[in-house]
């Protein structure tokens, strides 16, 4: 809050001494060789100033200014009267007015300027709505016979107001962010939804760590488009980012400790000193944290402490990569409060994975990562780990007449960590046989006129996963030249066959750990039944095992797969959802 506070106090007095002198907004902005819109920002407060500046923009207006000697003196005695208005009582308020009249650096022309600055200061920060606005009144009366000095604390306690009525808020209840959110999350049947879940963020932020100035950030879950179990083998992807997400609510601070709620858990706190991996905090949201500051500073990024409440309406365990989107979330923050925005969505997305492989303990590949990171319809080639080559995709589902489905087959994630670890884990077998270290290195070819042997060395299993990575490696740069050439049909035919490779020679459909439940192979027969005829295609999404099966179905199918889904899973299981096209991002500020 103070550093906001000092922004909007140098934008006041700016303010001030260019309505005195009554110079247009125009006039100032062409002598300064910058935009109008950057000296609205300087004056209220949304970008500090340098002093080089201050000095130009005081001297245009035909006036000396000395920020740290002449406004010093009226900052100093406005903290004072903030701090004793506070704990008034009645019978103590002449006297205290009596102190401010007194005080020659706050000699007042307007005869009862103080009292009823001090009355509206105390109905702003115990929020008197009423009383707010009929203080705030009686002083606008006054404000055309203000001295310079006078109108410089009028301005801050405009300041003042803004501070402690959260303009976020405020403005969302008035849609001032409707366009905004529309922008993000596309379907404007949801933007009343989003305004809400904003809101009620923010009062949880507030009653938690207090009002005040704070930020929100965003990070979208994602959707596996195409490449099922292909990243960890440095292959390609083509993955979107969707309109579920995690949003934080988020102020910086200067005591390097990071207090940090999710959803109704309890309180994460971490000290930005002590980063170190420890294994008692392993597959915790505490250790993704950790990770994700460990990972930024190891690239050479500042980190520091910040306070943030977080809710996510990301399908936990629903293969639209929560996890992922939270690393995003955090990492974004980073970037913002302590590196001018530095962090690129790639590093970003790397680091992210950083953070789940070593510290959270998961072995999983940087598609999720990158595709939450990134935004839009991403293709991403994996060839460099290091140096992903990234390229976004326009991909309109509307223009063709299809919807994205994600359907929650409601199946248990127990006990799944080592179904998920063996995927990369034996396809790195068949490329050891080769003495490769990933897949990407070895040829149909190669796996064919050698498969005798690396059935008896590795398995069948082991075989067939990595006949599958090879042909829906290939089939990932089809589905993205079909989407750029428009071909639809062609795009579709690919979706299909990728999730019929991932069926039959990825085999991620059910555990093996627990062969009465296959809800995915489930869900799958389902939507094969309704989308016969051309209605749609579906396929496994994300890790497999448990969790969601995707579906591009025509816009006229949807409701009858909703309802069939629906009725097998639960209501509210299928998700008809849109593609954003904005990755990890600060929504406002």
């Amino acid at each position: 809050m103070q550093e906001k506070f000092s922004r909007i106090l140098i934008g006041n007095v700016l303010k001030s001494i260019r309505t005195e002198k009554k110079i247009p907004i125009k006039k100032v902005a062409q002598n300064m060789d910058v935009s109008e819109a950057t000296i609205s920002q300087f004056e209220t407060g949304k970008n500090r100033p340098t002093n080089e500046k201050i000095a130009l923009f005081t001297e245009i207006c035909g006036q000396t200014f000395n920020f740290d000697l002449d406004r010093g003196l009226i900052v100093n005695r406005v903290y004072d009267i903030y701090g004793l208005y506070t704990d008034l009582k009645k019978e103590e308020l002449n006297k205290t007015i009596k102190i401010v009249k007194d005080i020659h650096n706050i000699a007042c022309s307007y005869a009862r300027f103080e009292y009823y600055l001090i009355l509206y200061m105390d109905a702003i920060i115990n929020q008197k709505e009423v009383d707010t606005a009929l203080y705030k009144g009686i002083i606008e009366l006054g404000k055309n016979n203000f001295s310079v000095r006078e109108l410089s604390i009028y301005y801050d306690i405009m300041a003042l107001e803004k501070i402690y009525s959260n303009e976020i808020k405020e403005a969302l209840k008035k849609g001032d962010y409707k366009d905004l959110l529309t922008d993000i999350y596309v379907d404007e049947s949801r933007i009343e939804y989003q305004t809400e879940r904003y809101i009620k963020a923010i009062e949880k932020f507030e009653k938690l760590y207090g009002e005040g100035d704070a930020a929100i950030y965003s990070a979208p879950g994602r959707s596996e488009v195409g490449g099922n179990h292909t990243d960890h083998q440095h292959g390609e992807i083509l993955a979107a980012s969707i309109n579920l997400d995690a949003i934080a609510v988020t102020r910086k601070t200067d005591d390097n400790m990071i207090h940090l709620i999710s959803g109704t858990y309890k309180e994460i706190v971490i000290d930005v000193n002590d980063i170190s991996y420890k294994e008692s905090e392993k597959e915790t949201t505490k250790a993704l944290i950790k990770g994700v500051l460990k990972g930024a500073k190891d690239h050479g990024f500042d980190i520091g402490g910040f306070t943030a409440y977080v809710t996510s309406d990301v399908l936990i365990g629903a293969g639209l990569s929560s996890s992922a989107a939270f690393e995003t979330v955090v990492g974004t923050i980073i970037s913002q409060l302590y590196n001018d925005g530095k962090m690129d969505a790639v590093t970003i997305a790397i680091i992210g994975q950083y953070a789940e492989n070593v510290y959270f303990g998961k072995p999983c590949g940087l598609m999720d990562q990158m595709a939450c990171s990134v935004g839009s319809l991403v293709h991403v080639n994996f060839a460099k780990p290091k140096e992903p080559v990234v390229e976004k995709v326009e991909f309109d589902m509307n223009k063709y007449g299809y919807s994205l489905c994600i359907t929650d087959t409601k199946g248990s994630h127990a006990d799944l960590t080592a179904d998920y670890a063996a995927v990369p884990q034996e396809m790195k077998e068949v490329a050891a046989y080769f003495g490769k270290e990933v897949l990407l290195e070895v040829t149909m070819d190669d796996v064919i006129e050698n498969i005798a042997e690396i059935r008896q060395k590795c398995g069948d299993r082991a075989v067939l996963r990595a006949i599958h990575f090879i042909n829906e490696n290939k089939r990932v740069q089809k589905e993205a030249d079909a989407l750029k050439a428009e071909k639809i049909d062609e795009f579709l035919e690919l979706v299909k066959e990728s999730g019929d490779s991932s069926y039959k020679y990825l085999q991620n459909v059910y555990t093996v750990n627990d062969i009465k439940h296959q809800n995915v192979s489930l869900a799958l027969v389902i939507s094969d039944t309704v989308l016969e005829c051309g209605k749609g295609v579906c396929r496994v999404h994300g890790g497999g095992f448990a969790g969601t099966i995707q579906a591009f179905v025509k816009n006229e199918a949807v409701p009858e797969y909703l309802e069939k889904m629906d009725k097998v899973f639960g209501k509210g299981a299928c998700n008809v959802l849109k593609i954003r096209k904005y990755g990890g991002m600060k929504v406002i500020d």
